[in-house]
């Protein structure tokens, strides 16, 4: 079986606002493994709802797997996604981590991403 090799790293940090990681190449791999790790939460009911994104031959980002509740204190999610993964979806070429932001009073989530692949 192959190895798995590192497709996006998205670092540590406290973030405040909806966004996305860098994109990563993808289109001879056939399986993905997605972890996302939310380690801090500040504000009044602070959350993230991290997804993998692909691009489409439109240049729209569609949706290939998002969590299935929101995040809102520390803890781990981790999942395979490509045909017959635990995420039965096509990867496309190109994707990326993305996240919904939800909270008041100023919400920080502190959380870090990686997709790594085979």
């Amino acid at each position: 079986m192959a190895v798995f090799r590192d497709v996006i790293q998205l670092l540590s940090a406290a973030r405040t606002a909806a966004g996305n990681s860098d994109t990563g190449i993808v289109g001879e791999l056939k399986e993905l493994l997605v972890g996302i790790s939310v380690t801090a939460v500040s504000g009044t009911n602070p959350s993230i709802t991290p997804r993998l994104e692909s691009i489409g031959a439109d240049g729209a980002w569609y949706p290939l797997w998002t969590a299935s509740a929101a995040m809102t204190g520390g803890g781990t999610v981790l999942t395979s996604v490509g045909l017959g993964e635990a995420t039965n979806e096509a990867l496309g070429e190109t994707v990326r981590i993305a996240w919904a932001f939800a909270g008041t009073s100023t919400p920080i989530v502190t959380f870090s991403g990686s997709v790594q692949g085979r």
